[in-house]
């Protein structure tokens, strides 16, 4: 949700379906259309470093990062982004990507008190039409598509009308000149995806969306 005035100070808030906030204050309603968005997500070298791997000894080397995946998480419930899958593990299947996202959730969970509420999960694949089942991941053809940013661009040929923005975040700058300004280069680091990356990819999702207003009838 973003806005660019000042909100006065409202009686309710409402979220429908994701998609919609309303602020209601003094008969007048301010609603904010969320940025229906999408993260291109690589996971080697974005959600998988080698601080898991020294973290643990030597002992795992292909887990995703709770760190990482907690900032994606946060990310996701903030811009209300979706994922859509351009790493190399879409070729393990969604539900292998999944489970790996949700051990990290859980992980991060395992770490709180009973004083604390669980931290939900906020990640969701893209599933749309056409071709739903094949939505939540970029197209894999090697005999074609020779870049990431091609895949990416082959992506948005069949689903690009059903967004309004997206994001790539990748360790490799493996893009299409077009696509630079949504692109989150995860430099090859020891962390991976981290708060300055977060950010980064923050500022590219949130973009101004100016609140519009309707007036209740008395």
């Amino acid at each position: 949700m973003n806005y660019t005035e000042p909100v006065p100070s409202f009686h309710a808030i409402d979220n429908f379906d994701g998609k919609y906030v309303l602020i209601i204050t003094n008969k007048i309603v301010w609603y904010f259309i969320l940025n229906n968005s999408v993260i291109f997500l690589d996971i080697n070298g974005v959600l998988i470093s080698s601080t898991m791997h020294l973290a643990t000894l030597g002992r795992l080397n292909d887990i995703y990062s709770p760190i990482a995946v907690g900032l994606l998480n946060n990310l996701c419930q903030t811009t209300n982004a979706r994922i859509v899958v351009s790493s190399s593990w879409r070729l393990y299947g969604r539900k292998v990507v999944y489970n790996n996202l949700f051990k990290s959730i859980a992980m991060l969970n395992w770490m709180l008190t009973s004083k604390h509420k669980p931290i939900p999960i906020h990640i969701k694949f893209f599933d749309e039409e056409p071709n739903k089942n094949e939505s939540w991941c970029t197209p894999f053809r090697m005999d074609i598509l020779r870049s990431r940013g091609e895949e990416i661009d082959a992506w948005l040929d069949t689903w690009g009308h059903l967004i309004d923005n997206y994001c790539i975040l990748d360790d490799t700058r493996n893009v299409l000149p077009h696509q630079k300004d949504h692109f989150v280069c995860i430099e090859r680091n020891e962390s991976g995806f981290d708060v300055d990356y977060y950010e980064q990819a923050l500022g590219i999702l949130q973009q101004p969306n100016n609140p519009q207003q309707l007036k209740l009838n008395p």
